[in-house]
Parts: structure tokens; sequence; C-alpha cells
């Protein structure tokens, strides 16, 4: 690996925080006066060994192992017993799960079993761990369990040294016991099982890298193996030896017979016996093959970092030509030279091929070049660490180092509550105390931290340098480094505000004068001393270069003779300079609104925003002054938006305080235009053409390089505010005001502006407007809602409708002469009828009163509506408009008022129709006059129809015809006739004489003959019966013919007869008193009759039968159910005939019915003869259906002793007369009967 000339180059990151604070930590973490901020500590968290105690041999340590393709982390927590298998990643660290070898399927005897080796496959999808008793576990990448093995295995007995996967998947495993066994990838039972004790009697760590495929093991012995003592029995101190050997396997299975013939010197073993060593410890030990396999590593507790080389067979020194007493003056091993570094490091790793990354205790992490044995630190130890922290180098081809750091709380609280004294002492006190040299109890732990170093590039580290502002490493990283020093000092100028010291010690060392000239256009300034200063310097640069450039020497190139840094595109300069120029001008523009004030970020919006916006901004914040001097600064750039910008001024403002603003008709940019400057040398043609061609986009608003001297060059002076345009505007502004803010006198002060300033049209008639408007609401004692766009839009008519609403009874004859009769002055008498045609439908509704004050008015000399015969026609037009249009039904009275002042009026002109020249006057007036008439029987009707409860419009009443008067009379009278009964008969009288009057007077007369039908009709309904007969006796005017009498009486009586609902119920008599008034009627004689027959029912025959229920059975069927209703009513025929009588029932056949309803009931009562005498009379009258009772009588006249009283002769003619007549089906029955009486006598009539 390459070694830059700062030495190694790196970055530190925080990765990862595993921090579980108990209840008294939590209350810390959320106080930060309560902890203390330890020196190396992030936030309020320290490393743990920072405060921690000793570790004590064989007391579990933290652990930390990487993947070789640095996707996966597992980082072993003491404290917890945990192991954590992180997702790494660039920047940051994740948690994908925690594994508890004490929750496993081999939990420890004593609750405790710590993690002593961890060890990831190259493809990150297998780590294998394994715990002090000798269980072992391999997770995959999830860290899910996949396998487990517990203590009772070969290996598990003298305890767990190393493991470690080889690229086929196989597992390596090192027991204590010298023995390497090899798991095949599914984990069976060892594939082979080796001795090392030829190596090592104590192995005590092992290795394998899979980028050189370099397997090592290191451990010590009590004698060297090639040097055998004499005496073996007695191991000394000075027998003991470090040993160390290396292992490559050749691909496939030949790593099997590679480990098989490993184990004696020869062709595959590569490492020796090194030397002595006193008093081993068994932690602390490690080893580290090199990336390319040339190399190995090896950490010896109190011995330090060994640096083997596998092609020499030998371990290197850091100090060559030493004599050969180097075992004295190490006094630790002989051949052995190293510097304090590595004698003093606690961590052992390869950063890259030929740099070592080793940690000491107070240094950090180190780096160390073999070459030379050179410390590469570049300066940097990557942070102070405490003890207990754990360090590896990960893989990749950037070298990278993880930091795992214990973390702990120190607070003066949780210090007290452990030591039980108020106040620590000063020796102990926690807030100074942070080496790795003091203890604190294990109780102030709270997790643990994981960091990394990673490598970076000269450039990499040197961005670094400049987002942490580490101005003078970065300028040495850059000299040292060849790198380019414009990058610090523009780094620094964009991180540090504008000042002289800013500008003096970054922008004038710049190289880049392109870059320095764009900075002083685009940074803004803290103060306007130093925004001016700022864009002097810009100007100034931008004239040398350009200067330069004009002056180089003829026929040589530009690009030759501009020096590095320098510029050579004059069009480039030109347009910066003028871009300067703009924004200084802004720059003078806002301080000028500002009236002096200055804010660099209310300047950093202005100077790049569309002035056209800030100016209407400006005015919409009513400040005139900015709008003023904006547009006379800048006119050019807003002159085609100035109509836009006055617009965004608040209704509210008086346009008296910005006349001065408005431009009149033909109004150019020249004319509103104020310079504040004299024109730079730049500003001109050559400079316009170049923008155009490298801009051609641009809006002059919105790009501060088009200056107000460019701008005139250009072709925007033919810009002209013309006639039609402000026409419009001021119109519509003076709308706007009125509508927004009510102020009418704006709206009448802008236009009169606008008059002052040359405009007609529009504006003149849109102020006549305004002045006839406000008249109107000075006037005016009500609230006003008509707003100056509403009136302006408005017809005639509703103008005049406008002007009337503030007009009151009292004020009226005033308010013509002041203000309604001026509105129509100039009109011609057409134009003025057809606005005042429905004058008096639009006011009569909401205001009738000061319509009849108008009509008294108009009525003794007609102004409004004109004058003469065509006024007259004019007012009397209106007013029966008006009338007819009257949605209301009363005020009957004030109507008739309106249209008799109407008819005066006529009247009154009568005469001027002879001398008239008005086309068909007479036949106007003719029209009009029976229009009057009409409605004034409409208003008389109406007020008779209104008191009597049938309330309707003028409008509705004019619209009815013959059937709707009647039903307008038929609805008085159906509410009378259920109300009437005890009316006094003059109220009828009444009655009679309104509707006798509406008939009259409807615009269809009915006919009295109707009225009278109906009101008769109504009298019989209320039960009047002496009213009503005079009616139908002629006595009434008018009288009713006998045929109408007759009928109305009828049809009274059924009502009332056939709606009784008892035959006690008083609509009977009411009934046969209404069938009484006609005595020489028979069709009333028959109804009285039907109702006495009702009485006698009950009474004499046990039948109650309801005048409705007779209406619906025929006749016939009341005499049947006479009979038999009641055994004994046969016996009672001369009541029952009397009955059909009154009934009316006269048809032979439904009497003959009847008989036999009654021989029926003989014949069951017992009474044969009545019943003989009854079938005889039917048979004799030849009716066909009695052949039934014929037949019975004479069946039960035979061998009884009823039947030896019937006549033979006469039993067998009515057995003959029931066979006659009787269905076939019955025949037999009565032939056998009639045989059974024998032979008929001779002078027997045949039957």
């Amino acid at each position: 690996m390459a070694v830059s000339r700062d030495g190694i180059l790196y970055e530190r990151l925080h990765l990862y925080e595993d921090v579980d604070a108990d209840e008294d930590g939590a209350k810390d973490l959320s106080t930060s006066t309560a902890a203390s901020v330890l020196k190396g500590v992030s936030n309020l968290l320290a490393p743990r060994d920072a405060v921690g105690g000793k570790w004590g041999l064989g007391k579990p340590s933290a652990m930390l192992s990487c993947a070789q393709n640095r996707e996966r982390l597992a980082a072993f927590d003491p404290r917890t017993g945990t192991v954590s298998v992180l997702s790494a990643f660039p920047e940051a660290a994740e948690l994908v799960k925690k594994f508890d070898p004490s929750a496993s399927p081999h939990p420890p005897r004593d609750g405790r079993d710590p993690v002593v080796l961890m060890s990831w496959s190259e493809d990150a999808a297998k780590l294998v761990i394994g715990t002090a008793s000798g269980c072992m576990y391999v997770l995959d990448g999830q860290g899910e369990l996949v396998k487990s093995w517990g203590q009772g295995e070969a290996w598990a007995r003298a305890g767990l040294v190393g493991a470690a996967f080889l690229p086929d998947g196989s597992l390596l495993v090192l027991s204590g016991a010298s023995r390497l066994y090899t798991l095949p990838p599914e984990f069976g039972a060892p594939r082979f099982e080796q001795s090392m004790l030829a190596q090592h009697t104590v192995p005590r760590c092992m290795a394998y890298d899979a980028r050189s495929g370099v397997l090592a093991i290191a451990g010590d012995g009590l004698y060297d193996p090639f040097k055998k003592p004499k005496d073996v029995k007695v191991a000394r101190d000075e027998d003991r030896f470090i040993t160390l050997s290396l292992w490559k396997g050749a691909g496939g299975d030949a790593w099997e017979s590679a480990l098989a013939v490993g184990t004696r010197p020869g062709s595959d073993f590569l490492g020796k016996i090194t030397g002595r060593v006193q008093r081993p410890t068994p932690e602390g030990w490690a080893v580290s093959p090199s990336p390319t396999g040339e190399h190995v590593a090896l950490r010896v507790p109190g011995r330090g970092v060994k640096i083997f080389c596998v092609a020499d067979g030998d371990f290197m020194s850091a100090v060559e030509g030493v004599d050969g007493d180097e075992e004295e003056v190490e006094g630790v091993m002989a051949g052995v030279e190293t510097t304090r570094l590595l004698i003093d490091a606690t961590m052992v790793g390869w950063w890259g091929a030929g740099v070592l990354a080793v940690r000491t205790i107070g240094r950090g992490i180190s780096f160390v070049e073999l070459e030379g044995f050179r410390e590469v630190s570049g300066g940097s130890h990557g942070g102070e660490y405490a003890k207990g922290t754990v360090a590896i180098v990960g893989g990749g081809e950037k070298g990278c180092v993880y930091v795992m750091q214990p973390m702990m709380l120190v607070s003066e609280r949780r210090v007290r509550k452990l030591t039980g004294k108020e106040e620590p002492e000063p020796e102990r006190d926690p807030l100074l105390m942070a080496s790795e040299s003091h203890e604190w109890p294990d109780t102030l732990n709270i997790g643990w931290t994981l960091n990394s170093l990673v490598e970076r590039t000269p450039d990499e580290m040197l961005e670094l340098y400049l987002k942490r502002h580490a101005w003078a490493r970065a300028h040495a990283l850059a000299t040292n480094q060849g790198l380019d020093s414009d990058r610090v000092y523009k780094y620094r100028w964009t991180a540090t505000p504008i000042d002289e010291w800013n500008v003096k010690e970054n922008l004038e060392p710049v190289t880049d004068r392109r870059w320095v000239i764009e900075q002083c256009g685009v940074r803004v300034a803290d103060s306007v001393q130093l925004q001016r200063s700022l864009f002097e310097c810009g100007v100034r640069e931008t004239e040398k270069w350009y200067d330069f450039i004009s002056n180089a020497t003829d026929g040589a190139q530009v690009g030759d003779v501009v020096p590095q840094g320098g510029i050579a595109d004059r069009e480039w300069l030109l347009q910066k300079r003028m871009e300067l120029i703009g924004a200084f001008d802004r720059m003078e523009t806002f301080c000028e609104v500002q009236e002096g004030g200055y804010s660099a970020q209310a300047y950093a919006v202005f100077r790049d925003c569309d002035l056209v916006d800030a100016a209407r901004a400006f005015a919409a914040f009513g400040d005139l002054m900015g709008v003023q001097i904006l547009v006379q600064r800048h006119t050019r750039a807003v002159f085609h938006k100035l109509l836009d910008i006055l617009s965004c001024i608040p209704e509210t403002t008086d346009p008296g305080l910005y006349a001065h603003l408005l431009p009149a008709p033909g109004s150019t940019p020249k004319d509103i235009f104020a310079p504040a400057r004299e024109a730079d040398w730049s500003e001109n043609p050559e400079t316009l053409q170049v923008l155009k061609a490298n801009n051609p986009d641009m809006k002059a608003s919105c790009t501060p390089m088009l200056t107000e001297p460019i701008l005139t060059l250009d072709d925007l002076e033919t810009q002209v505010l013309g006639a039609d345009a402000l026409t419009e505007w001021y119109t519509n502004r003076a709308l706007d005001i009125d509508t927004n803010t009510g102020q009418l006198s704006f709206s009448k002060a802008l236009l009169q502006i606008g008059v002052d300033k040359g405009l007609s049209g529009s504006v003149t008639e849109l102020l006549k407007s305004v002045q006839v408007l406000s008249g109107t609401v000075k006037g005016s004692q009500a609230g006003w809602s008509v707003g100056l766009q509403e009136f302006s839009t408005m017809s005639r008519s509703d103008r005049i409708r406008v002007l009337l609403e503030g007009s009151t009874i009292s004020s009226l004859e005033l308010d013509l002469e002041e203000r309604i009769l001026p509105f129509f002055a100039g009109l011609d008498d057409s134009l003025r009828e057809e606005v005042l045609a429905d004058l008096y439908a639009s006011q009569m509704g909401p205001r009738l009163e000061w319509c009849e004050r108008l009509a008294e008015l108009e009525g003794s000399g007609v102004r409004l509506f004109g004058s003469g015969l065509r006024g007259a026609f004019a007012f009397a037009n209106s007013v029966t408009l008006g009338i007819q249009a009257w949605p209301h039904t009363g005020q009957w009275d004030q109507l008739n008022g309106l249209l008799l002042n109407a008819k005066c009026c006529l009247e009154a002109h009568e005469r001027a129709l002879e001398d008239s020249t008005v086309p068909d006057c007479r036949k106007t007036w003719s029209e009009l006059m029976a229009k009057v008439k009409i409605l004034n029987g409409c208003i008389s009707a109406g007020k008779r129809l209104a008191g009597h409860g049938m309330a309707m419009s003028i409008d509705k009443i004019g619209s009815l015809d013959s059937e709707g008067g009647l039903r307008a009379v038929r609805t008085i009278l159906a509410r009378a006739s259920r109300t009437g009964r005890s009316w006094a008969d003059s109220r009828w009288e009444g009655l009679a004489k309104d509707l006798h009057s509406i008939s009259k007077r409807l615009p269809v007369p009915l006919e009295r003959q109707t009225v009278a039908a109906e009101l008769c009709r109504a009298l019989l309904r209320a039960g009047k019966f002496a009213q009503a007969k005079e009616q139908i006796a002629g006595d009434g005017d008018p009288t009713l013919d006998e045929s109408s009498a007759e009928m109305l009486v009828l049809s009274a009586g059924r009502e009332f007869l056939y709606s009784a609902p008892s035959l006690d119920a008083p609509a009977i008599s009411d009934s046969r008193e209404c069938f009484q008034l006609l005595p020489d009627s028979e069709a009333a004689k028959a109804e009285l009759r039907v109702i006495e027959a009702l009485m006698m029912l009950p009474s004499r025959f046990g039948l109650n039968v309801l005048p409705m229920q007779l209406r619906q059975n025929s006749r016939s069927e009341v005499l049947q159910q006479a009979v038999t209703i009641r055994p004994e009513n046969y016996r009672d025929r001369e009541g029952l005939q009397a009955l059909a009588e009154l009934l009316g029932v006269t048809d032979p056949d439904e009497l003959a019915e009847v008989d036999v309803m009654v021989g029926w009931g003989a014949l069951h009562g017992g009474d044969l003869a009545a019943a003989q005498e009854i079938a005889e009379g039917l048979m004799n009258a030849g009716y066909e259906n009695a052949w039934e009772i014929c037949g019975a009588v004479g069946q039960l006249g035979q061998g009884t002793e009823a039947g030896e009283g019937v006549d033979e002769g006469v039993r067998r003619k009515l057995l003959g007369f029931a066979t006659l007549h009787c269905p076939d089906d019955r025949k037999m029955v009565f032939e056998k009967l009639l045989e059974a009486c024998g032979p008929a006598p001779v002078s027997a009539a045949p039957c």
C-alpha cells in the first residue's frame, strides 16, 4: 500500500451504539447538567475502561470480529454475555440480531460462559462462536443458529484456541491440547484430527487469511524441539519458547495432505521455533498473516509485536547492525529489535500489504510501515481509547480499523450513590479522571460503542478537513500532497462571513480569477459598505483583464500570454461586468427604497427577483415612494407592466396620493425615467449584442445585467401607453375601488384625474354615473348596497329604481326635482316610456304608500312620465301594469285609489284627443279606460272574495274564466253550508248579494240563475229550508225554474238520507223535510215512502236497514229479508204487501219470489194449509220458479197426518207442476210420487 507524505490518511466514523442505561442512568441521560463529559467521550458517554477496573486473568473481555467483505460484524459484550450480529455499511452499522450463548441448547452450568473466539466465513454467510466451556455455535448471516456443539466434544476438554472457515466451507478448530480438527461444510464428524504438539506445546492463537491462504498458529512450549534438552523432566522458565507455525494449502483436498505432513519439518512447514518466553499469559496473544502471505505479525503478551518474514524464515528487526548481545539489550528475547511502539502494542493487524495497524496504551491507533519500521500515523492516532477497548482490522481494498469501546455514564449523583459520600474525594473526582489507569466500579457501565477508521485518499481527506474547517491541516495537506490550494481558499471563502480579512486572505490569493469575479457577484455581505466594495472589486477585476486582452501583443494568441488563472474570454468579461453593475444598481435602488437601511437577506431576494414582482409588492404594501423609486430607476424594465403595478396599490389609498404616478395618454419610458448614474463604458451596443447572443430568453425585469443604459439602446423606446389601454385601466380601477372598498369618492377622484389627463369616452360616462350615484347615496337615508360596477351595467329602468330607493313619501316631491327628473334630462319620450313602464310594477310591492303619493302628484300634473297626452298614457299604463303585477291579496282600497288617479288623469286629457297628433291616440285612450274598468272590477271582486276567506291576487282574478269563477263561488258556498246552519237570515242575504256582485265584476261574469242555483244548494245543505223554499217558490230574485228546483231538492234530500248513520239520526228528519218542499213531485213522494218503509222494517218485522244499505241492495231482497228475519213474519202477508208498495216493488216476478219465501216460511212453521194455499196460487199464476215449493208441499202431504187434510187432487196438481218445471235430475223423484198417488180420476183435470 502506498503511504502518502502525510502518512496514513483516514476518517473516524461513529457506526453504532448499544446503550442499556438503568433507571438512574436514564435520569442522568435526560439531564445534561447531571453528567460529565470525559476526554474522548461522545455526548455524555465515556469509554468503559476509562473508569473501569482492572481485568483479572480469566475475566471475560470484549471481542470483535469482521468478515473479509466487511458486510458483517460480530461484537461480544462481556457485560451482558451476548454477541451482536451487525450489518455493516460504509458510514453506519445496524443490528441484525443478538445471540445469547446462555440461552442456547448448551447452557453453562454456572450461568456464565463468556465467548473466547469468533470468526466469519469469507462471504459473511456463517459465523463461528466459541465459549470458555468449549461449546461452539455456528450462526448464519442473519444471526440465526445453524449448528451447535456442547462440552462433550473432543476439542472442548482442553478448551478452544481458534477456529476458522476455509474457502470450501470446512471449519478448522484448534483446541488447547494442540489438536487441529477439520469439520466438513455440513458440520458432521471431524474429517481430520491432527496433533500439533510437535510445533506447539501450548497453542495460544490461530489465524487464517483467505486472501493469502496462510494459516498461522502461535503458542509456547517447554523445550525446543530442534534442541531437545537432556533432562526434560525439569521444566524451567528458560526452557519456555514462543512457537510459530505457518501452513499453506495447495487447493482442494491438498489442504488435508498439507496438514498431515505439516507436523514435521518439511516442504509445507513454513514456520520455525522462535525464542524463549518467561511466564507467558493465556490472554493477549494475536497472530495475523499479511494479505500477500509474505509476512506474519505476532503479538505476545509482555513481548509486544514481532514480524515474521516468510521469505527469510526469520523475524524482522527494526534496527540493523546491532551486535550479538541483543538478548542482553532487550532483556526479553535474543535476536529481536523493535521500536517502543511495537513493544507496547496491545493490538496488531494489517492495514495493507506493508503497513501495520497497532493499538498502544495512551496513543490510540498507530500505523507502522514495514520498510524501515517507520511510523506513518500522520500525526493522528484515531482518538484516545480506554482500557478494555478492542480493535480489529477489516478486509477490503481500502484500509479499515473497527474499534469497540465499553461505555460508561459518569455523574456526581451516581458516584455519591455508589460511594455513600455526599462529595467525591478531590483525588477521585469523576469529572477529572478519565484515563486508562483509573479504576471504577463496573456498575457505571451502560453499554459499548463501535467506531471505524476508514482510509481516505488525499483528495478525500482534504475535503474532510475543509468540511471540519481544519484550515491549517487542509493547507498543510494541500502543500505536501501537491493539491490545488485554491480549494482551501474557495472553501474558506464560502464558509466564513464577508469582511476585509476574508477578502484579503481568501479572494486575493486565489489563482482562478474567473471564480473570484463570479463570487463578487454571488456573495452577499452583511453591510452595504462591504457589499459595495465587493462589487467594486469584481468590476476592477473585469476591467483589468479586459484591458489586458485589449493590450495584448499584435499577432499573439491571447491564450498564450494570459497567465494561469487569468481570463481570456472578452464576451464573458463583458457579461460578468454587466451582471456586477446590474447588481450594484439594484443594491442602490434597494437602499434608497429602505431609506438607507440594509438587510443582507432582503437584498439577496431583491437582487434576483423580478422587478415587476418587487414593484407589485411595494404597491400592495402601499409603499408609494418605493414604487416611484423603482419605476423611475428601472423604467424600461417595468414599463410594460406599469398599469399592472399601479393596480396593486390598495384601493383604500386616495388616488390623489399617487396621481403623479398615473401616466397620461402617449406616455413613454423617457417621460418617466430619472437616471441615478452615468452610463458605464461597457454599456454600449457591442455589449448589448453579446448579451442577446448569450441569453436569448432573458427578460428585462428578471435580468440584472440588462441595465437601464443597455435597455436604452434597444427598441424599447417604441413603447407607448395608448388612450385605449389607459381608458380601460381607469374604468376598471374605478370599479374595483368601489367594489372592494365602497369608497365611491375615490372612484370619482380617479376618474376625474383621468379626464384631467385627457381621457374621454368610457371614463367620462362612468364619471357621470359616479356623480349621479354619489348624489343618490348622499341623499339616501337607508343602507346602500348597490356598487358602481352593478350600477354601470344596469339598464336605465334598473338605474331609476336605484335612484328611487332612497326616496320617502315626505321627500318624494323634492327628490323628483333634484335627482329623478334630472336623470331623464335629454331622454326622448319613447325612451322615457320604456324606462318607466314597469316603475309601479317594481315599486308597488315594497312601497305601496310611496306609489300612492307619486300617483297623486302625477294625477294632478304629469311630470315624471312626461307631459301632455303621451305622458298621461305612460302614467296610466305604468299604474295598470303595476296593479296587474300586485302580488298580494290585500290593500284593495289603496289599489283602487291608484287606479282612480290613473282614471282621473285619462279623463283630464280626454279633450286633448281631438287636437292630438299622437297616432291612434283615441284607440289607446279607449283601451286604457277599458283596462282601468276591468281592473276596477277585479279589485272589487277581490275585496269581496277576501272578505269571505277566498283571497286571490289581481293577476289570478283577471285570469278567471267562467269555470274558474264558478269554482270560486262554490268554494265560498261550501264553507257557508258547513257552518251556516246557525246563521241569521240577514247574513245569508248579505252573502247572496256579495255573490251576485262578484259574479257581475269578474272578467267573465256568471249568470244570475247559476249563482241562484248554487246559493239554493248551499241553503239546503245548511238546513235553511225556509229560505230555500222562498227560492223554490219563486219569491227570490232571481227565481229558479221548476226542474232545476226539483233537481236541487232531490239531490240535497238524498244526500241527507243516505248519509244518515242510523234511523234516528237528524239527517233522516232533514231529508224528510227537504223532500216535503216538493209536495207535487212524484220523485219526492217516492223518497218519502222509502223513509216510511225504513221506519216500518224494525217496528213490524224486526229488521234494521240503513238508507245506504237499502241503496246498495235490491229492494226485493229487503222484502225477502223481512220474511225470513223472524219465523212468524210469513203470517203478516198484509204488512208485507204494504212494505212492497212503500219500497216500490211492483214487478210480478219479484212479488212471486216474495210469495215463495212466505210459502217456505209457512212450510217450515208447520202451517201446511198456508203453504198449500201459497203454492196453489203460485201454480195457478204459472210462476215456474215455484216448482220447488209446490213439489215440497205435495211431497210433505203424502202419508202424514198433516197431509191427510190436503186435497188429493190439489196434491197431484202440485206434484205434476213440480215434475213439469223442475230440472231433469229431479223429475224421477216427482214421477215416483205421482205413481204412488195412483191413477188420476176421470173427471180430474190434467196436470
